[in-house]
């Protein structure tokens, strides 16, 4: 029934409209920690990649391009040099290229999170005061992210010699 006040052209329906904003993120599962350890996963995403951890001007990445050794791939070419001196001189940080030629945005990102997770892992391998430049080629995306770890790693190592 409508009341004197109550607009009759308004649904009848009284009920709150859902929450709205974002989803609950997913926190790793103590089980699913230990199965991951058992079966030999280097990383478990606990990692944590922070700003300090990155290139992050333009300038830094010609300071890498400029003065890195290189090591060209048919998937990626890996650069290494050392870090600008006003830093803390053991840093180790990361710059990530991926070009729209390489995929759309899913595929850049999915790759981008994969040199990310990459470098976590043989952050601790590269010179103290070391900066590393990854650049992503198309044919990449046809690796799985094994195999992709696999060619950033001989990268690394050829770089290294």
């Amino acid at each position: 029934m409508a009341g004197p006040d109550e607009d009759t052209w308004r649904t009848g329906n009284t009920e709150t409209p859902p929450c709205e904003g974002p989803l609950a993120t997913r926190s790793l599962d103590p089980f699913e920690i230990a199965v991951k350890r058992a079966l030999g996963v280097q990383s478990i995403s606990t990692g944590v990649f922070t700003p300090a951890d990155r290139l992050h001007t333009a300038a830094e990445f010609k300071h890498v391009l400029g003065r890195g050794r290189r090591v060209v791939k048919r998937e990626v070419v890996v650069v290494v040099a050392p870090t600008v001196a006003r830093l803390d001189g053991d840093a180790r940080r990361l710059g990530i290229t991926v070009s729209r030629r390489v995929g759309g945005a899913v595929v850049r990102n999915r790759l981008k999170r994969w040199v990310r997770e990459w470098f976590r892992v043989a952050r601790q391998s590269l010179v103290a005061g070391s900066d590393v430049l990854v650049i992503v080629r198309r044919p990449a995306v046809s690796l799985s992210v094994q195999a992709f770890r696999t060619v950033l790693d001989r990268s690394l190592a050829e770089v290294a010699r």
